[in-house]
């Protein structure tokens, strides 16, 4: 059987150069740009490169992954290979999807929305009413929604440490891959949209302004609650949500009369922009 062989330290490097702007129109990063070669330069242990080191090994963990190669186990001999990466295991820090227990068609499913479902916050809400971001520290919610605001509001609801802005590196970004785990979190994505409400002449629908939330279960895939409608793990094409960032997030949501044209027209929800990821810390956050 053949040893699994380790990543090129050159593979590695070309990965991590390329997604902070190396060979493209841009240009390299002028803070990885040697000053005098021009070129690239070389990270050190400098306290300033911190942020750079942790991305490199990030792309680095990712390669791995993409090719089924895990580190070695802790205490084995300097210089041993590395083996091949057991079945993925569960994800003990996340909720378990149970859609029965939000899905009651009364109170609980009445009551709670995607911004709840993705804090894992269930109960204690009225019905009709259901909880927005901002509204636990009084962090005003701007429409029409945009990713920054909408960031500071839900930071603000889950201070001091309950929610976490999860921060991604460059290749992350470019490769369209979550954050990594951080232990005693899971992760949520936040989406939005980029039309205002209303109809849109151009292309002959009413669109909805809105922001959406989908939350990483147990078993890796990912969840989500429309509203006050039923907690699904499928997306708007009805496939199993792998990564949110990719998955189909436009629907048709019934229909809206237009009084100026005398008829009624499409009403859809596209949630085109993708404002980033969160950790939520386990058990969730009171929203």
């Amino acid at each position: 059987m053949a040893v699994p062989v380790d990543i090129a330290r050159a593979e590695v490097d070309n990965a991590f150069y390329r997604s902070y702007g190396e060979g493209t129109g841009k240009g390299l990063d002028p803070a990885l740009t040697d000053p005098i070669a021009k070129g690239r330069r070389r990270l050190t242990l400098d306290p300033k490169d911190a942020a750079f080191r942790d991305c490199w090994m990030e792309v680095r963990r990712l390669l791995r992954e993409d090719k089924g190669l895990c580190p070695v186990p802790k205490g084995s001999p300097l210089g041993s290979a590395v083996v091949a990466c057991p079945a993925k295991t569960l994800k003990s820090d996340s909720p378990k999807y149970e859609p029965a227990l939000w899905n009651d068609g009364a109170a609980i499913q009445g009551s709670t929305n995607c911004y709840a479902y993705a804090a894992n916050s269930r109960t204690g809400h009225t019905v009709g009413l259901t909880p927005q971001p901002g509204e636990t520290s009084g962090t005003a919610t701007v429409y029409p929604v945009n990713c920054p605001s909408t960031t500071a509001a839900v930071v603000s609801d889950g201070k001091p440490d309950h929610v976490l802005e999860a921060k991604r590196c460059p290749y992350n970004r470019q490769q369209l891959r979550p954050p990594p785990d951080r232990a005693g979190y899971y992760l949520v994505a936040l989406v939005i949209t980029s039309k205002p409400d209303g109809y849109d002449a151009a292309d002959a629908v009413s669109y909805v302004n809105d922001y959406h939330w989908y939350r990483q279960d147990e078993d890796g895939f990912w969840s989500h609650k429309p509203g006050t409608t039923l907690v699904r793990k499928v997306d708007a094409s009805g496939n199993p949500i792998t990564n949110p960032e990719t998955a189909n997030r436009r629907s048709l949501n019934g229909s809206q009369f237009i009084p100026a044209l005398k008829k009624s027209v499409p009403e859809v929800i596209d949630y085109d922009v993708f404002c980033g990821y969160f950790y939520v810390k386990k058990g969730g956050a009171t929203v």
